[in-house]
């Protein structure tokens, strides 16, 4: 199996979804997806949750209209015909939402405020791939993700807890779940932290010891310098692991951090890809030995 994460720039929109399915279908053999929110809606939940802290309960409704709207806008767009059980079911998620909203404030209601936007676009990818004739199985990320310890994930504990919740699921080639979202030592909904898509993907691949895990974002890869700072920089074909650590350690934003931690001693490849250039070679990320020579410039940003 593939592990196929898919950024917030990669499903901003119904084109950029449309682009995913697109990618998804050339992929052979079964997938595991993880998605994350929409470009932009972390950011708006994480406003909601300040709002509400501080007692603007209009500015935190106005906004939730918002939210509201453009993924209603979204189903409307992806699914234009027969969508009324998608409809109708969003605005249940939404009716949940705010009921989240009503609980005493707390860092586990927050948690839960700010991976609602998983929630909701998981939901819409997967009916909108069922709509085009692509069976898939959607599944609760919060059912396996067990990450009590941020820096040192079990993953064999994540790996026979998903085996858990499958066993009495259909088989499906297409598996599609959230990034962002864990449970903690308490059980409580936590987050993997800003960025923490990627890490749900490495550490879901290292738990079912996939073949490989595609990281698909807006950029084709990293890239020799900072292409934020620098003109004419060019993507690097290979880095080894602890190439690619040192240059996320240093701020290239293209990857997560820890992303690279869970899968280095199972040796899984990662290979990191443009959602809207697929047909470049991306980055590939792994034990080989790199012939590559750079200067990590991002440590003096």
């Amino acid at each position: 199996m593939k592990v196929l994460k898919f950024g917030g720039t990669s499903v901003g929109s119904a084109e950029s979804i449309q682009n995913v399915r697109t990618i998804v279908s050339r992929i052979e053999g079964p997938k595991l997806i993880v998605l994350s929110a929409m470009s932009g809606v972390t950011n708006i939940l994480v406003r909601i949750n300040e709002n509400l802290k501080v007692g603007e309960i209009t500015e935190a409704e106005e906004l939730i209209s918002e939210l509201r709207k453009k993924h209603l806008d979204l189903v409307d767009s992806l699914i234009p015909t027969d969508n009324a059980t998608v409809i109708n079911h969003v605005n249940s998620l939404f009716q949940k939402f705010l009921e989240i909203l009503q609980e005493e404030n707390s860092e586990n209601a927050e948690a839960r405020i700010v991976t609602f936007g998983e929630s909701v676009l998981t939901y819409i990818v997967s009916a909108y791939f069922s709509s085009k004739g692509m069976d898939n199985l959607l599944l609760e990320a919060k059912k396996f993700m067990h990450v009590p310890n941020l820096e040192n994930p079990d993953t064999e504990k994540v790996g026979g807890l998903l085996g858990h919740y499958l066993k009495d699921k259909i088989e499906s080639d297409i598996y599609i779940t959230q990034g962002f979202v864990r449970t903690d030592k308490f059980n409580r909904i936590n987050t993997l932290k800003r960025g923490g898509s990627d890490y749900t993907a490495t550490i879901l691949g290292a738990a079912i010891r996939a073949e490989e895990i595609q990281i698909w974002t807006d950029i084709d890869g990293f890239h020799n310098n900072d292409p934020r700072y620098v003109e004419d920089t060019h993507s690097l074909s290979h880095l080894s692991f602890e190439e690619a650590a040192e240059l996320a350690y240093f701020g290239a934003k293209i990857l997560h951090p820890q992303t690279v931690s869970p899968v280095i001693d199972k040796n899984i490849p990662i290979y990191l890809k443009n959602t809207f250039t697929p047909d470049l070679p991306g980055t590939k990320i792994s034990n080989e030995l790199s012939h590559t020579r750079f200067k990590s410039d991002f440590s003096e940003r």
